[in-house]
């Protein structure tokens, strides 16, 4: 277990599969992402049971790491941070999804700059890239913050709720990080 100031950042697991099913059923969260909310509980239990046992991809190349994220003060979970990094080239993709109840106070930018660290120091990694859909203002403005530069635009990166959506490709080099 980790931990920041307000948050326990925990290794997934299936004992949180139910504690995590009800805050990953609002839609809000979807909007910029092309997932839906988990349909049944037993399919989140078995899909945390896969990620925390499965650390490595099959092929070796990739090193999956999956955390979830509890607040210190009421021990309620809010949601859930993951890198997956190229062993080979050491760079990492990052990704992080909080419940919407906990927007707009300060988490996710408090659970990315954990992430950052535990990348660039714990883990050896040199680049860290995540990819935002370019209307998701928010989390745009989240990396910024902490230093990520905007590196390209993918045109048609995904297609969801019957539209196509364009991403940032938002790059952060250990060089260049300093917090």
């Amino acid at each position: 277990m980790h931990e920041t100031d307000r948050l326990l950042i925990e290794d997934i697991s299936p004992a949180h599969a139910g504690e995590m099913f009800n805050g990953l059923q609002d839609s809000r969260a979807y909007k910029f992402i092309p997932d839906d909310p988990p349909r049944h509980f037993t399919a989140l239990r078995e899909r945390y049971r896969k990620l925390s046992a499965n650390k490595i991809s099959p092929d070796g190349r990739e090193e999956w790491l999956n955390w979830v994220l509890r607040l210190k003060d009421g021990g309620s979970l809010i949601g859930f941070i993951q890198a997956t990094i190229n062993v080979g080239d050491r760079e990492s993709l990052v990704a992080y999804q909080l419940f919407p109840a906990f927007w707009g106070k300060g988490y996710a930018q408090e659970s990315l700059e954990w992430l950052v660290q535990e990348l660039f120091h714990n883990r050896g990694v040199n680049v860290l890239v995540a990819l935002i859909d370019t209307r998701n203002t928010n989390s745009i403005r989240l990396v910024e913050k902490i230093g990520f530069t905007m590196d390209k635009i993918i045109k048609d990166a995904d297609s969801f709720k019957g539209r196509t959506s364009d991403e940032f490709r938002f790059i952060l080099r250990r060089e260049k990080f300093s917090l």
